[in-house]
């Protein structure tokens, strides 16, 4: 039985900090969580903003495959 990696990814926009959690069987789980916090009304996190994140993201991804 494999044993999942958790990898933890810190943002930091304007002072606040948000945290996520993702599993490296699914890399693209970060994106999901990403997504999935900036439609929070509260969280503070855009879009636009989760995008860019991505886009910065990405290339390490790939290196790592």
């Amino acid at each position: 039985m494999s044993e999942s990696v958790n990898k933890t990814t810190f943002v930091i926009k304007e002072g606040q900090e948000y945290c996520f959690l993702s599993n490296d069987e699914d890399p693209f789980e970060i994106f999901r969580s990403l997504m999935e916090q900036s439609g929070e009304k509260d969280s503070g996190l855009t879009r636009g903003e989760a995008y860019e994140i991505m886009e910065g993201m990405i290339p390490e991804r790939l290196r790592s495959i």
